[in-house]
């Protein structure tokens, strides 16, 4: 098997229809003046990389008005340089985040069926939350700073989960709001 890196930019709003596929390597989307957005209005995967990672930036937000569904071993990095936010669900087998920002707009973060383990994780502006959750198992690990200066930072864990300092974990936010499924 080869590796293979892929990449996309688009100067307006890319819509993912039917989505994106690596074996590994890198999976690289870049909107430089507009949004990454899942125009498939349900659930489908619109980037798949079980053996590798993505990176994802816009100016103006990554999964906006509908969450965009990935299967991804490493979520590289996700940025928004604009005003926007971050809206993105693992859909198997959990997601390691090594880099999650946005200018100006709140972070939404899930992983399905695995431990979702986070880096940096910073959501900049007014009003700007981050939310981590794990849906059916899993645990949230922080491994690095997750920051909302001023606002909320919510962690869902999943039902038997847990939600820990992994490594160096730092949390800078207005509240806290923990809980647990189940």
């Amino acid at each position: 098997q080869q590796m293979v890196n892929v990449g996309v930019l688009c100067a307006g709003v890319y819509l993912i229809h039917d989505g994106l596929l690596s074996q590994g390597g890198l999976i690289t989307l870049t909107a430089t003046a507009g949004s990454i957005t899942d125009a498939d209005g349900g659930t489908a995967v619109s980037v798949t990389n079980t053996a590798g990672q993505a990176a994802l930036s816009s100016a103006t937000g990554i999964g906006v008005g509908n969450t965009l569904e990935i299967n991804l071993a490493t979520l590289a990095s996700a940025s928004v340089s604009g005003t926007g936010p971050i809206d993105l669900s693992d859909t198997a087998g959990g997601l390691a985040v090594t880099s999650a920002t946005t200018t100006d707009g709140a972070i939404t973060l899930n992983a399905t069926g695995g431990d979702l383990t986070l880096a940096t994780v910073t959501a900049a502006g007014a009003s700007k939350n981050i939310s981590a959750s794990t849906t059916t198992s899993g645990n949230i690990i922080i491994n690095g700073a997750v920051t909302a200066n001023g606002d909320n930072v919510t962690f869902t864990g999943a039902s038997g989960g847990t939600i820990s300092d992994g490594a160096s974990g730092a949390i800078t936010a207005n509240r806290l709001i923990i809980s647990l499924s189940g």
